[in-house]
């Protein structure tokens, strides 16, 4: 899948495709918000959980590095 054909589908479609064809890469915590990265192969996505209500906001699809900023601190590496 690429981004384009991710980006119309609802947020049902898009869960969906992100069960199937996603690989998890990490998690971190925004406000009252907990954020799941994915690799989706050809782009990255985000999945908003919010914890206040326990369902899924939203599922956004990215190109790029800009929006991996935020879980490049939560990276450790060990010495080699």
């Amino acid at each position: 899948m690429y981004l384009p054909e991710f980006i119309p589908l609802s947020l049902e479609g898009k869960l969906a495709a992100i069960l199937e064809q996603g690989i998890f890469l990490i998690i971190r915590t925004q406000g009252e918000h907990y954020v799941a990265l994915y690799d989706m192969s050809s782009f990255f996505c985000e999945v908003w959980h919010d914890t206040a209500t326990d369902k899924v906001l939203l599922a956004v699809g990215f190109e790029g590095t800009r929006r991996l900023e935020p879980y490049l601190q939560l990276i450790e590496l060990q010495e080699l």
